[in-house]
């Protein structure tokens, strides 16, 4: 063969593999032979079946000392037409069971113990072919239950997500809006708020008190996904989900079925992190994760490297929804329930 032709023969090929991407396709299935071998030697659980239950709208997400926050997080998201929440328990306080049983027996809630495993990644001990307890969760929660809902959303709780336009009132209106049937997901970029000055937590809600934020995006995401086209991986990305590696491969090649992000994903939806908090809220954080998959993650000249940056401009958009939010948590004879 000449060497003339041999650039025009390989270059088409090394195209395709590039917009494929076929290093992901190994990695996930590196990563699903360790999760595997978790799952074999029986340390982790088969929760109980949600028979006859099915929501369109339902997040998962893994918390640990997060009591101040849990019902505001809770009651704001059920206002988004959220309607279940797979909530896997890294903490495993008795304290935190007390506060979600309301949200338990009104049936919004699973909750799942899930406790720290040897040998999984933390926050200091991060690389590609390593697994965190925050990957397995997500993993379980598509494997057990996607039976058990159209959309899922993965968030962490100090995220709240919210339609970008005042046109739709919650989440799921602008879900219905779109075209399931060629849509995988949306993936939208998070907006990080900082202290708004406050050293010490401030009485009264986290979307109330914590107003200024970066002038820009923040290049992480946080993605919701339909269920028909979610992997059965044995693990979660932290950020998006994996979809079917056919799915996957023809959306990569032909562009259908789509997967919306960058701009168009935050003009339908807005992700706001407060990650931040108060300084004497973030460095009690920092005591709490002091082991665990967040262990390392946390500490004081870390806050104030972010805190420097993350109070660029005033931001109040979330707050349109701020007196229904009041009125629902402040309600002595609160009754959990979703928003039809």
């Amino acid at each position: 063969m000449s060497k003339s032709l041999k650039p025009h023969i390989t270059q088409p090929f090394q195209r395709v593999q590039r917009k494929l991407r076929l290093r992901h396709f190994y990695l996930r299935q590196r990563l699903n032979l360790i999760a595997f071998n978790i799952y074999r030697q029986g340390l982790i659980t088969v929760p109980e079946p949600l028979e006859d239950k099915y929501f369109y709208l339902a997040i998962v997400a893994i918390f640990r000392g997060e009591d101040p926050y849990l019902w505001e997080w809770l009651d704001f998201h059920l206002l988004m037409g959220v309607e279940h929440f797979f909530l896997y328990d890294n903490g495993l306080e008795e304290s935190s069971q007390k506060l979600l049983q309301p949200y338990i027996d009104a049936g919004l809630v699973t909750h799942i113990p899930w406790p720290d495993l040897p040998g999984l990644r933390n926050y200091n001990w991060a690389g590609p072919h390593t697994l965190s307890i925050q990957q397995l969760a997500y993993g379980h929660c598509v494997r057990y239950f996607r039976r058990n809902f159209k959309w899922l959303m993965q968030l962490d709780l100090d995220e709240f997500m919210f339609p970008a336009s005042c046109q739709y009132q919650c989440l799921k209106s602008v879900l219905k809006s779109l075209d399931a049937d060629k849509i995988m997901g949306i993936r939208v970029r998070s907006l990080t708020f900082g202290s708004s000055g406050h050293v010490k937590r401030p009485p009264g809600l986290v979307i109330e008190n914590f107003t200024w934020s970066k002038s820009t995006l923040d290049p992480y995401v946080k993605s919701i996904s339909h269920a028909q086209y979610l992997a059965s991986d044995l693990f979660m990305g932290p950020h998006w989900f994996q979809y079917r590696i056919w799915r996957e491969i023809q959306q990569r090649l032909l562009g259908y079925p789509s997967v919306i992000k960058g701009k168009a994903a935050n003009k339908l939806l807005r992700l706001n992190h407060y990650e931040l908090k108060s300084q004497a809220e973030y460095l009690a954080k920092s005591k709490i994760n002091a082991n665990g998959y967040m262990a390392g993650k946390e500490n004081l000249e870390r806050f104030l490297a972010l805190d420097e940056g993350a109070n660029e401009v005033e931001n109040r958009d979330i707050q349109r929804f701020l007196p229904m939010l009041k009125r629902r948590y402040e309600n002595p004879s609160r009754k959990p329930q979703p928003i039809r």
